[in-house]
């Protein structure tokens, strides 16, 4: 299902005018006393939707692409609301600045920026080999063109380690 696609779930909360359904809540907790996501859970939905739009960056990105993106990062990077996170983002994009030129570039320094704070955290770090980073971020179910690219890369995998 697409990241914008209408949850099957529905909860209901009560406005001082009328009862109103909030889509996206399968474990019933009301919208007003549920709780602010920890720190894991906002990194873990951080990280998941900067690997796909890098997954999705273009092959050969033109000069507004590249601005685009390079603006995006930057201000992910100042309005992330982990102030603690948001820095060490911040200097790892200064130390090691984005690369922009294209898909492949862009996919492997994030997988070395999210590597970074995996060891910080004393986490296992991804492999960022191009085969990897497409099968774990590559295909969302949006694009079916996606899927038989996932499945090339799967089957040549497969094949390759029975040699």
């Amino acid at each position: 299902m697409c990241f914008f696609a209408v949850s099957q779930y529905t909860t209901t909360f009560i406005t001082s005018s009328r009862n109103s359904k909030l889509r996206g809540s399968a474990s019933g907790d009301d919208f007003f006393t549920s709780r602010v996501p920890a720190k894991e859970e906002l990194g873990r939905a951080g990280w998941t939707i900067l690997h796909r739009i890098s997954s999705k960056f273009s092959k050969e990105p033109d000069n507004e692409e590249k601005k685009n993106m390079k603006q995006f990062l930057t201000l992910f990077a100042k309005l992330y609301p982990c102030p603690d996170c948001a820095k060490h983002f911040q200097q790892y994009i200064e130390k090691h600045p984005p690369a922009i030129d294209s898909n492949e570039g862009l996919m492997k320094w994030m997988c070395k920026a999210h590597n970074e704070v995996n060891e910080r955290n004393h986490k296992d770090v991804f492999p960022c080999k191009m085969d990897d980073l497409i099968t774990r971020w590559g295909a969302c179910g949006c694009d079916e063109d996606e899927s038989v690219t996932i499945s090339k890369i799967l089957e040549r995998r497969r094949r390759s380690r029975e040699h």
